[in-house]
């Protein structure tokens, strides 16, 4: 008679243990599918935009008062994310595009603009050993392509790992001509697309007509040269600068934001024309911001103030039928993945710095910033330290009291300041022990730059 009852018993127990099983699977699926429930199984495609040096308070989606992406405003008004505190955790192209694809800091990454002593400056390619977001697409069984402007994104700089197609079309009009080609003739799902521009950076360059069509000034007296990246190298030195001119050089900025506002327009309606919208997440960001003498220069040159690190993120998706705005502060280095994780729904690669953000549940986290191995910086509930390694010095700012980081209070907050240091300080331990694994190249290690690619980067401000 025992016999029979833990017979019975165990029979019990068995089903419990497969009731649960199955329930545990069931709420799992349930969990993953519930992020792009709207999506096919192939494979979610993905578009990521990267338009160069912009800026976030100069959008009008952001509350600016020009009104630069009407566009972009509409898209967004039908359903995306738009991340109000977005920030890339370094503010230049060439260190900030691999923190993007690869989840790394640049102290990890090791990839920034050097100057030997001779005043050359070298850049040594990523190295083949990043986990780039379009490695991992590839393996997933993702076409991957990539159209970018050139200069520090030209493919001798290492981010073509796991491309197709990697190719440099140099304006935005150019790229989507190209682009079009690609989307009617042979794009293949699931595809992963990359496209950087840089239309909004310096030289400011856009047609006139989009800047008078802003301001309804007419610019008649004003020359070329002075939005020139060359002028603006020389303009940086001097602190009595003309306000017409000033205001005529941020014009021009503000017209390009316009222009490439709509392309952006055009490009999504590529994908609405070939039906691609329904399984497609578009993500539209940028690698830094610029400055206009805020801080005593123009562009953007090896400073953590928030016109260059506090950038904009948005998220544009099928699944939301509104615009959503998420106020809790993420950074570039949690982007790849973020998109893996909560837009694609793949496990992530284990040896990363960044960490995935779910969108519906957002969590409080601090952001990390570094200026090639100069600077580093912190930024957590609306203060924000600056650690100049050159000098030793601090720099503590109250973002919500002085949004223009234009009073140092390290000495009057001393001991909170002191709390931030010690949260900073952790983080530099680390890069010890990252930048040693296998990431950081020779320091003196640098492409082959031929005559063409020398003129590129000194349109654009890189080099003399």
């Amino acid at each position: 008679m025992k016999s029979g009852y833990y017979k019975k018993i165990i029979k019990y127990f068995i089903f419990i243990v497969i009731i649960s099983v199955l329930f545990f699977f069931t709420i799992t699926a349930i969990i993953k599918y519930h992020h792009y429930k709207d999506y096919n199984s192939n494979g979610v495609n993905l578009v990521l935009i990267s338009i160069d040096a912009l800026r976030y308070d100069r959008l009008g989606i952001s509350g600016y008062n020009m009104k630069t992406t009407p566009n972009l405003e509409f898209l967004l008004s039908k359903g995306g994310y738009f991340f109000k505190n977005y920030y890339v955790n370094s503010a230049s192209t060439p260190s900030s595009h691999p923190t993007i694809l690869s989840g790394l800091y640049l102290s990890s990454h090791g990839v920034w603009v050097r100057e030997d002593a001779n005043g050359n400056t070298k850049c040594p390619p990523a190295s083949k050993k990043l986990v780039l977001l379009s490695k991992i697409l590839k393996k997933k069984g993702y076409s991957c392509y990539a159209i970018t402007g050139g200069g520090y994104m030209h493919r001798k700089y290492g981010l073509d790992q796991g491309f197709d197609i990697y190719t440099t079309k140099g304006d935005i009009k150019n790229l989507y001509d190209w682009l079009k080609g690609l989307v009617y003739n042979r794009l293949k799902e699931p595809f992963f697309l990359f496209l950087h521009t840089y239309e909004v950076h310096s030289p400011y360059d856009s047609p006139l007509k989009y800047s008078k069509q802003l301001t309804g000034r007419e610019y008649n007296n004003f020359s070329d040269k002075y939005i020139t990246s060359e002028f603006l190298m020389r303009s940086s030195e001097n602190k009595n600068f003309n306000s017409n001119i000033l205001k005529y050089i941020s014009d021009r900025y503000d017209g390009g934001i316009l222009y490439t506002d709509e392309y952006i327009k055009k490009i999504y309606d590529l994908f609405d024309n070939k039906g691609l919208l329904n399984n497609t997440v578009f993500i539209i960001t940028t690698d830094h911001g610029e400055e206009f003498t805020e801080h005593g220069s123009f562009l953007h040159n090896e400073k953590l103030y928030e016109e260059l690190v506090h950038v904009p993120l948005v998220v544009l998706s099928k699944k939301l039928d509104k615009r959503v705005d998420i106020r809790e502060h993420l950074s570039s280095v949690d982007l790849m993945p973020t998109i893996l994780k909560y837009f694609l729904n793949y496990s992530l690669p284990l040896d990363i710095d960044g960490k995935a953000f779910n969108p519906d549940k957002p969590d409080v986290r601090p952001v990390f910033l570094e200026m090639r191995d100069l600077k580093r910086g912190l930024l957590y509930n609306n203060h924000k330290l600056i650690y100049n390694r050159q000098n030793n010095e601090y720099m503590f700012f109250n973002l919500l009291n002085d949004p223009e980081e234009k009073e140092n209070i390290y000495y009057k907050k001393q001991k909170l300041a002191e709390k931030y240091k010690e949260i900073l300080f952790k983080k530099i331990k680390r890069e010890k022990y990252r930048g040693d694994i296998k990431y950081i190249l020779k320091p003196d290690e640098d492409v082959e730059k031929d005559k063409d690619h020398i003129r590129r980067l000194k349109a654009l401000g890189y080099i003399q």
